[in-house]
């Protein structure tokens, strides 16, 4: 009689197993982020990266620090996808306390991956502004956050 029991339950359980659905794994990025750097005029005409001693970028909104190996000149940067803009704090090195914040104004657009990776957001900037402690200016380079790494950085900061 157990032996009956143990076969029926063994049965059960085989059956729920095979009757789970496998879903195909997404293999694409879902998170998708501002690409920005650091730059200097080092004539006239010319531009080159600006290494950072040791940059921090400060969300403000969420408070989150994001922090990035010394001499660094790029960085990734998420954007709010419950907001229209998103403010950050850039402190150059960290030894010294002294931030400039940067604003980025953006629209939003939902934008459907795949039936396994679902729904992100895309971003299309519109304007940026920022206090000039450190910072000289900001160019927007290419408008369109989609996660594309093949395109050029979005923004570039000159110290």
């Amino acid at each position: 009689m157990t032996k009956l029991i143990l076969l029926i339950l063994v049965s059960c359980v085989m059956c729920m197993v095979a009757c789970e659905q496998e879903r195909d794994p997404c293999l694409q990025p879902q998170n998708v982020y501002l690409r920005a750097r650091s730059m200097k005029n080092v004539g006239d005409t010319t531009i080159a990266d600006s290494l950072l001693p040791a940059p921090r970028w400060i969300a403000v909104d969420s408070g989150v620090v994001i922090l990035f190996a010394p001499k660094t000149a790029a960085f990734n940067l998420p954007l709010n996808p419950h907001a229209d803009s998103a403010r950050f704090s850039l402190q150059p090195d960290s030894a010294v306390l002294s931030f400039d914040t940067v604003v980025f104004f953006y629209e939003r657009q939902l934008h459907f991956l795949s039936n396994a990776c679902g729904f992100t957001y895309y971003f299309s900037l519109q304007n940026v502004r920022f206090t000039q402690h450190h910072i000289d200016s900001v160019l927007l380079k290419n408008d369109e956050v989609n996660g594309n790494a093949n395109t050029p950085e979005h923004v570039q900061v000159f110290l």
